[in-house]
């Protein structure tokens, strides 16, 4: 289906109406000779304001291909820059990547100076990228601003940020806010709080509170996106008294803390484990500013009890959730379910999956893996192997995770045939294996008195793994167990023994490093 470009002005309506025709999805490659066509149809209508309208409806549309496109062939129809008059600089070139909008010229369009690309196009052409995320075309656009020598604003470098936010490129943004800064080009709240925003996604907390810093240096004033975008930095990596600092500093600069603000410093609570002071940010100060608190209050609150093994608490505010009038979803029980499990509340947890369908829910992947995990805290092979039956048989996304999890619950429970087998379906299911897992299934193995299988297994895996040139799933523990191993299985042939001992001793030494 072709995407449906609008636009008010009737000259700018019509070019989009013939660029909805130059392809049949958004992914397809820009036909430059019809896009060559259809701009030198217009001739002298094709005036700035045009210019401006097409590529706002083409950023309507998600179409940024065509609008790099277009703008490459304007690129080329207008006269190139003079050549830089300083000592030591050089005359102009053309830039790389601009070989598309040099072969439409050469098809016959003229160079004209009316619907040349513009600073404002240009800022209009930046934003479009943000959406599909594309920060490579836009640093290139930059780029070519720069060799055209047209003049970057604030709004430019903004819409630049802003791109680079989406796709969380904080070195970068960084650096861009450098260069304006050495340009001339005055940054304002948008600009630190975009490149703020940027330092949160990539979990750089500590450069987003230095850039705060930097706004009171230089008199720029922060409002509460800035604010939220620094909490949300700390949040991300459960910096909780970072963030509780940052609400008492808006609070001392007068600056609204909305329901975004007081989410982000609960979700900072929840990833370190903090369900006293969560608690307090959700009955307290949400009642204190005249605010509600909503399922995403409640669901980090709940996230923060389960961090720290506490399911009475967790299940309290499932409670109090029917109460406020506040509806659960499936996130909320997911993570009720899994506080269930933290505290070995086996039972429990798999009545709480039981009961999704009468409310309306469909279990996923992660309601599945939380029931499962709490099985293995309680050493419930049986319901384990049950629960990972009916995730394999309800189709939704598999991961190695609810295998690794019903692998612990048999090891607990000394099943090492069954932990064995679950080995070999990560392998049926195309899943990675990991460290953990072997070594468990090594460990039930031993255990059992199966040495010789566990070896073949190890060993047969580690070829498959090895043939397939992949990262080797093990680590100094796995060695270790295997040297136990090969102790044990005194029905082994010795030439055996050394082959497994020779593969796993290879595969160590290159095994990625294990994250702590």
């Amino acid at each position: 289906m072709a995407p449906q470009f609008k636009s008010r002005n009737a000259v700018a309506r019509s070019i989009l109406e013939k660029l909805s025709r130059l392809r049949s999805t958004r992914t397809a490659p820009v036909d430059t000779e019809g896009l060559g066509r259809i701009i030198r149809s217009a001739d002298t209508l094709l005036n700035d304001a045009v210019v401006l309208e097409v590529l706002l409806g083409l950023k309507a549309a998600g179409a940024w291909q065509l609008s790099l496109a277009l703008a490459s062939l304007l690129e080329a129809q207008a006269p190139p820059p003079p050549p830089k008059g300083k000592k030591g600089q050089a005359r102009h070139h053309p830039p790389d990547g601009l070989t598309m909008g040099e072969l439409l010229a050469s098809d016959g369009v003229t160079p004209r100076s009316a619907g040349a690309m513009q600073t404002i196009h240009y800022n209009v052409l930046l934003s479009t990228f943000a959406k599909p995320r594309r920060w490579k075309e836009a640093m290139e656009v930059q780029k070519r601003m720069d060799v055209r020598r047209v003049e970057q604003t604030t709004i430019t470098y903004n819409a630049l940020l802003h791109v680079l936010e989406k796709s969380a490129r904080c070195k970068l943004a960084m650096k861009m806010l450098k260069q304006m800064r050495a340009r001339g080009v005055a940054p304002n709240t948008i600009t630190f709080s975009t490149t703020i925003s940027a330092c949160a996604r990539a979990g750089e907390w500590e450069q987003a509170l230095e850039l705060l810093r930097m706004m009171e240096e230089t008199g720029v004033p922060p409002n509460t996106i800035t604010f939220t975008a620094a909490i949300s930095a700390c949040e991300r990596t459960g910096r909780w008294e970072e963030a509780e600092r940052l609400l008492e500093q808006m609070e001392r600069m007068q600056i609204t803390a909305d329901a975004h603000v007081l989410n982000a410093c609960i979700g900072a609570c929840a990833k370190a484990g903090q369900p006293a002071r969560a608690l307090e940010l959700l009955r307290e100060e949400f009642p204190r500013r005249g605010l509600r608190a909503d399922l995403i209050s409640y669901n980090s609150a709940m996230a923060a009890h389960a961090k720290a093994k506490d399911f009475d608490g967790a299940l309290a505010l499932l409670d109090a959730m029917a109460a406020e009038g506040v509806r659960p979803d499936l996130i909320t029980y997911n993570t009720a379910i899994h506080a269930l499990g933290r505290g070995g509340q086996c039972e429990r947890a798999v009545a709480l999956l039981r009961q999704l369908p009468e409310l309306g829910l469909v279990p996923d992947g992660y309601t599945y893996t939380a029931a499962i995990s709490a099985c293995a805290e309680a050493a419930e092979a049986e319901q384990a192997l049950v629960l990972l039956d009916e995730l394999r048989a309800s189709g939704a996304a598999l991961s190695t995770l609810p295998f690794s999890k019903a692998i612990a619950a048999c090891a607990k429970a000394g099943r090492w045939r069954e932990a064995v087998a679950l080995l070999e379906a990560i392998s049926e299911a195309k899943l990675p294996h990991n460290p953990l897992t072997i070594n468990l299934v090594l460990r039930a193995c031993r255990d059992g008195g199966a040495a010789e299988l566990a070896l073949e297994r190890l060993g047969a895996l580690l070829a498959h793994v090895e043939a397939a040139q992949g990262a080797p799933p093990v680590d100094a523990e796995t060695a270790e167990l295997a040297e136990e191993l090969i102790g044990m299985a005194v029905e082994m042939a010795e030439e055996e023994k050394e082959e497994v001992r020779r593969r796993v001793g290879r595969a160590v030494k290159l095994a990625p490093p294990r994250r702590k």
